[in-house]
């Protein structure tokens, strides 16, 4: 945006010097926290380029962010109004709201379902003259709270679309991402992480590794772990701190300098194995930049690469090739000819390769499936249209053994065909299966090759 508009407009703009200005608490050290990681990201994406600012393709934080003092500037201007959840002061004004109940200690206990606790809890707070709203974090959420709280005798809970509809509705489960709830004189919000915990309430990035660490019990003390955002760092063992009143097991990871980062168990597919060498220069400092760096050099060179594959795959498409065109009462009747019936997958796959041998465009398919489950078929399917359309076909496998195999079952469903099946390998005579056709025009018989190409009439060639 700064390269393409002169001058950049803030929120202040917009608002007006008449605005009220509502912070929410820790409100400023989020800022400041996001300006830092703005920096440090830039610092990496410019020590990855060699310290050539043009070549890291990106601009300093304050192209686009107000600096601190900027910001603090500008609401020293206007009036703010900043929440907080401590008592009221002097110069405070209550709001008359409290936060509301967290069942962390419901949820400790495996003997108490913790949807009755809360059913109970939200009847008790609507008895007692409150509108009650269950917040969701997502719509998907929202809809299975419906039904689990009619499981549980809340029948008259129905589904809002907007919190002025919730509070109409008296009892009411209603799409709003809150963190918290909270209990007003005649308002009860009770929060999907004050229910299921902050675990459950967001949707999570899921990876899937060979690294990947499904549970604590396989790390061992001293052990170098990757975590996605903070870097190489070494798990130190499993603590247990108490957490909104409720013991919460956490895995200790130390960085260097002796700083520390407690991960709750939950969230354990934030970290990996490290896979390089081991060995105390390998921890990163926690909060520093060569994290970010090596990330950047990553993502680099991960790009150059996708470049790669994106020039092959051009050039692949615009190469041609023949295209089959055997006839569809005859390929069914081939088909037909196969004696078990096909797996869905096993048909998606076919389908996949006769489409591609009749499109034009050389075919680049890898068919990947257990023992057993069909991939032969796939290849003699895609082997038969090849034939049938005048071309010549060449099946190559890795034994001697599997090339004999798979020479007698080509040999078998190909028979009745006019397509000529034949074996090459050290031990088939070339008297016994000759050479079939080597080249094109060119007819290899029990003498030597009509026709002068690289290819000796000894046996075993």
């Amino acid at each position: 945006m700064p390269l393409f508009y002169g001058e950049l407009d803030t929120l202040f703009d917009y608002a007006g010097p008449g605005a009220l200005f509502a912070m929410a608490p820790l409100a400023g050290e989020a800022a400041s926290e996001r300006l830092s990681q703005a920096s440090d990201y830039h610092a990496a994406r410019v020590e990855a380029a060699e310290g050539d600012e043009s070549r890291a393709r990106v601009l300093p934080p304050d192209a686009l962010y107000m600096a601190p003092g900027e910001l603090e500037a500008a609401f020293a201007q206007r009036a703010v109004a900043r929440f907080s959840a401590a008592d009221p002061g002097a110069d405070s004004v209550d709001l008359g709201a409290r936060p509301g109940r967290d069942f962390a200690p419901e949820r400790a206990r495996p003997d108490i379902n913790i949807f009755e606790s809360v059913a109970g809890h939200a009847r008790e707070l609507f008895e007692g003259g409150r509108r009650v709203v269950l917040a969701a974090w997502t719509g998907g959420s929202a809809e299975r709270l419906v039904n689990v709280m009619a499981d549980h005798g809340m029948d008259e809970m129905d589904r809002a679309y907007s919190l002025a509809a919730a509070k109409a509705a008296g009892l009411s489960v209603c799409e709003l991402p809150l963190e918290r709830g909270f209990v007003s004189q005649d308002l009860a919000v009770i929060a999907e992480p004050d229910i299921l915990g902050d675990r459950l309430a967001a949707p999570r990035r899921k990876r899937k590794a060979a690294n990947f660490i499904a549970e604590a019990g396989t790390l061992s003390q001293g052990d170098l772990i990757v975590h996605v955002d903070h870097g190489v760092g070494r798990y130190e063992g499993l603590r247990t701190l108490e957490l909104t009143g409720a013991p919460h097991d956490c895995l200790e990871l130390e960085y260097a300098g002796g700083d520390r980062v407690f991960l709750p168990v939950e969230n354990i597919d934030l970290i990996s194995r490290y896979g390089g060498e081991e060995s105390e220069s390998a921890v990163d400092k926690l909060g520093g930049a060569s994290w970010q760096s090596r990330k950047a050099r990553a993502k680099k060179r991960i790009l150059e690469m996708a470049a790669e594959l994106m020039e092959i795959a051009a050039q692949r498409a615009l190469k041609t090739a023949e295209a089959t065109t055997a006839g569809e009462g005859i390929y069914e009747e081939f088909a037909a000819r196969f004696p078990y019936e096909e797996t869905d997958d096993q048909l998606n796959a076919i389908e996949d390769v006769i489409s591609d041998l009749g499109s034009g465009k050389p075919m680049d398919r890898l068919v990947c499936g257990d023992v057993g489950f069909g991939k032969t078929e796939v290849a003699l399917r895609g082997a038969f249209m090849a034939a049938m359309s005048g071309m010549q076909v060449a099946v190559i496998a890795p034994t001697t053994l599997l090339a004999r195999q798979h020479y007698q079952t080509f040999a078998e469903r190909m028979a009745g065909w006019p397509v000529e099946v034949r074996q090459l390998s050290a031990l088939a005579s070339r008297l016994r299966q000759g050479h079939g056709r080597h080249e094109r025009g060119a007819d290899i018989g029990p003498g030597r090759c009509r026709r002068r190409h690289p290819c000796s009439a000894r046996r075993g060639d």
